[in-house]
């Protein structure tokens, strides 16, 4: 194959990955004397033990409209706005105890890619997270920590909107990986929830992220600390009291940093309401306030709120949105952003072997306080992924994503970075799912 271009080698070696995978798969599923309940597709068998091993392998060949290749020295390469296919491989591991009192989960995720369009140049992220949960009378808790290694900036504000679990790998928003920058991130966090009698509850949340740019040994620390008390006046109202202090160190260069303090003061409303007799439909909202003391001495006060809307269709869809007012600590942003964010999935399975998943996220706000100089910003977002059920622990997948944003300038953006950004994407694969305890 010397002579075929670089689009035909690299479906010809996802050709060969999905044949390895699939006859992997045919042999465990050969092995495996339990047959699947055919309403279930792959990747969601149920688990009736107290605990639970899953590994998950991927394989894909795709195709992008504007392949990311490096970024030297705040130079970017020129290959970088060029298209071309690549391949890509994952694999994930989900673990799960569970006791009476206790939940204990760790997952841990590698994501690899190949461009051969652009000098075989191959990336190979990982992510790992270790949860613990429990429940001891009227007290929950939950500890969680994470670390990562990522050869590439993503810039993806409507990522968090829905936060994981303990010990679960956060989410990402497809495409969102823009410049070659090699960068570590360590993440804890401890949270604590106190009932008192029927309608008082008291929350205390801290956290503390540390994400460094290896080239230059930019980042940026964050640390959060607050408590909240929840008053219910009904089942499903309340008023909320708390405080909250954030923290965020930007390293801007090996000698140079810059402080920003926020101050959450929360006086606001706390609605949870399932919105129909079967509780099949729930809305939440949260609203409160923040002030940013920057390291000039300015201050600057908003109001910010969350709401979420979740909705479950027929036996096996579910729907939700998310929306988000906020003023954030991104990593390699150095200055907070002011935004409004919104997201929404729906998915589900259309017969008992195929399902279908749909995202789409928008953004919209601005890059640093009236203080300064602002810049302003929009991004969206967007994911169709099909799959289809092949046997108990094969399953073939196709998915389009899209990704699109825009600031006014370069201002407190990182080296290499443009101002704007889009690109779509389609991939085609084969996922292998490994059951090892159930």
């Amino acid at each position: 194959m010397s002579n075929s271009n670089p689009a035909t080698r690299s479906l010809f070696r996802s050709a060969v990955l999905a044949v390895l995978c699939f006859g992997a798969a045919a042999g465990v599923a050969a092995a495996q004397s339990e047959e699947r309940p055919s309403t279930q597709l792959f990747g969601r068998m149920p688990s009736h033990g107290d605990q639970q091993l899953d590994i998950t392998v991927s394989g894909r060949g795709a195709y992008d409209d504007n392949v990311i290749a490096a970024l030297d020295n705040g130079i970017v390469d020129p290959r970088t706005q060029t298209s071309g296919a690549y391949d890509g491989f994952t694999t994930q591991t989900k673990y799960t105890k569970r006791t009476r009192h206790l939940v204990f989960a760790a997952s841990e995720l590698s994501v690899g890619r190949y461009y051969p369009s652009l000098s075989d140049i191959t990336s190979i992220q990982h992510v790992g997270s270790v949860g613990l949960s429990g429940t001891y009378g009227k007290t929950l808790f939950s500890l969680n920590q994470t670390a990562g290694y990522a050869p590439y900036f993503s810039f993806a504000p409507t990522a968090s909107l829905f936060g994981p679990q303990p010990g679960e790998i956060p989410s990402s928003v497809a495409g969102s990986v823009v410049s070659r920058m090699n960068a570590r991130t360590l993440g804890s966090s401890a949270d604590l929830s106190r009932q008192f009698g029927r309608r008082t509850t008291l929350k205390i949340t801290s956290s503390l992220q540390d994400t460094v740019f290896q080239q230059d040994g930019t980042g940026l620390r964050t640390e959060a600390l607050g408590a909240h008390i929840v008053r219910n006046l009904s089942s499903d109202f309340g008023i909320v009291l708390g405080y909250g202090i954030q923290r965020g160190l930007y390293r801007l260069a090996p000698s140079a940093t810059r402080v920003n303090t926020f101050h959450d003061l929360d006086l606001g409303i706390d609605f949870n309401r399932p919105l129909s007799r079967t509780r099949r439909v729930r809305l939440s909202v949260t609203t409160g306030s923040t002030l940013i003391r920057a390291s000039t001495g300015a201050t600057e006060y908003f109001v910010v709120g969350d709401a979420k809307l979740t909705r479950e269709i027929g036996r096996t869809w579910n729907a939700s949105a998310a929306y988000h007012r906020g003023v954030d600590m991104l990593d390699g942003l150095s200055e907070p952003m002011l935004q409004d964010s919104a997201i929404a999935t729906i998915g589900g399975a259309l017969s008992p072997r195929l399902e279908l998943a749909i995202t789409g996220g928008f953004s919209k706000g601005q890059l640093g306080i009236s203080d300064g100089p602002v810049n302003h910003n929009r991004s969206y977002n967007g994911s169709a992924r099909l799959r289809i059920g092949l046997s108990r622990t094969v399953a073939f997948s196709t998915e389009y994503s899209f990704y699109d944003y825009r600031f006014d300038r370069t201002t407190y953006l990182p080296l290499g970075l443009t101002p704007e950004f889009r690109r779509q994407g389609l991939s085609f694969g084969v996922d292998l799912w490994l059951p090892l305890i159930h």
